[in-house]
């Protein structure tokens, strides 16, 4: 039945393109997501990737898993048609109070990696990948602040990629301040590089395209032949890291790579219907997704989910997509209410519009969610949950303080 995955979304993609030049992010996210079910027939067909040649793959879990992804994905489509995000001019006096803060940041976290990779130079990518799952790659560092600094800039990256587009269309005569966003916005690729992860960099990659989709309109041929001059050449050394890292931890021949990248690219199709069966019942109802709302204590961490079962034979530790995340962790009936719940959350979000950048990181944010979910729930960390909510509540008061004057 995994055949029905690209059916479906070719269908969605056929419902959007008519809107496409209004929502082309919403486009982008569809063909994303049905590029990587191709990709997933392509794996689960072929004699190559013996690993998911015995996954079933029944009729419900696929219209249950297309449901709940379509919930996610119409709701943002809901946002960006029907509000079609517009963005404030602000004096650049008043951005650098905020510009600069979020550099500085971004800077003491590309030089904290920095050093970290600095001592462990003599480790190879396989052993530096297997010390970190196993949580000792860097236990016996200390230091909360930095630890804090390194989190906030990795929520943060890809405002400093909205920002640098903001910057170039607005300022362009402020090239320095843009050199230094680019550069800024690169700190969770760096920070990727510590742990022996491709996530990072896979991340930076396509939130520079969603961006530059986002401001594709407003910006001169000029500017962008320089725009995508710039990314293009981040983008290649992104790659090479990215093929540099496949080879080491997964085989240095050509095939190796294709199918390790194939296989990142398109597991979440296959690995979900496991996960399916699984975990009908969940497992810690909302501990594990969203720990900002339970005590420390009773927080689960998404790293070693093996340990937590240890009558499971299946290797938990793999990519089943947001859903996947959400299905273990609440079970079958409540990740369908949270499907929902999120769903009307960004139906209201869409009415809370208004011309604002705290709507703009919003709506940025949730992209990044979108994004990253075709791998799994990303978004687990404390501080982007509590950003998330700050950004919402702020929105919902000026929502309202707009309505009543």
């Amino acid at each position: 039945m995994v055949f029905l995955y690209p059916i479906l979304f070719s269908l969605l993609a056929f419902r959007y393109f008519k809107t496409r030049k209004n929502a082309p992010l919403s486009w982008f996210l569809v063909l994303y997501y049905l590029l990587s079910s191709v990709t997933a027939n392509y794996l689960y067909f072929s004699n190559s990737f013996s690993e998911f040649q015995n996954i079933n793959i029944t009729l419900h879990s696929v219209i249950y898993h297309f449901f709940c992804l379509f919930l996610f994905i119409e709701g943002f489509y809901q946002i960006e048609k029907s509000t079609d995000i517009e963005l404030p001019y602000i004096q650049f006096g008043r951005l650098v109070f905020f510009l600069v803060p979020l550099i500085i940041f971004s800077f003491i976290s590309i030089y904290d990696s920095i050093n970290l990779l600095r001592k462990t130079s003599g480790m190879g990518i396989v052993e530096m990948r297997y010390a970190y799952n196993q949580r000792v790659l860097y236990d016996s560092r200390t230091g909360l602040l930095i630890s804090y600094v390194k989190n906030l800039a990795s929520i943060l990256y890809p405002i400093c990629i909205f920002f640098f587009f903001y910057i170039i269309h607005y300022y362009p005569s402020k090239i320095l301040f843009a050199t230094l966003l680019i550069i800024s916005s690169l700190s969770i690729g760096v920070h990727g590089l510590t742990i022996a992860g491709r996530d990072s960099m896979v991340q930076w990659i396509i939130m520079f395209g969603c961006n530059y989709l986002l401001f594709k309109h407003l910006i001169t041929k000029y500017l962008k032949r320089k725009i995508l001059l710039i990314g293009s050449f981040l983008i290649i050394i992104s790659s090479v890291v990215i093929v540099f890292i496949t080879m080491q931890r997964f085989g240095d021949r050509p095939k190796d790579v294709v199918d390790s990248s194939l296989s990142y690219f398109g597991q979440g199709f296959i690995n979900f219907s496991k996960y399916f069966e699984l975990f009908p019942d969940g497992s810690f109802f909302g501990k594990m997704t969203f720990p900002a709302l339970f005590p420390v204590e009773e927080r689960v961490s998404p790293a070693n989910v093996n340990d937590n079962f240890p009558g499971i034979s299946f290797f938990l530790n793999v990519f089943p997509t947001m859903i996947g995340s959400f299905y273990m962790d609440f079970g079958y009936l409540g990740t369908i209410v949270l499907s929902l719940l999120i769903f009307l959350l960004l139906l209201l979000i869409k009415r809370l519009y208004i011309k604002s950048f705290t709507y703009c990181f919003l709506f940025i944010l949730i992209l990044q969610v979108l994004i990253c979910g075709l791998f799994w729930f990303m978004h687990t960390s404390l501080m982007f949950q509590k950003i998330f909510l700050l950004l919402l509540l702020i929105s919902i008061y000026k929502k309202l303080t707009q309505s009543l004057t």
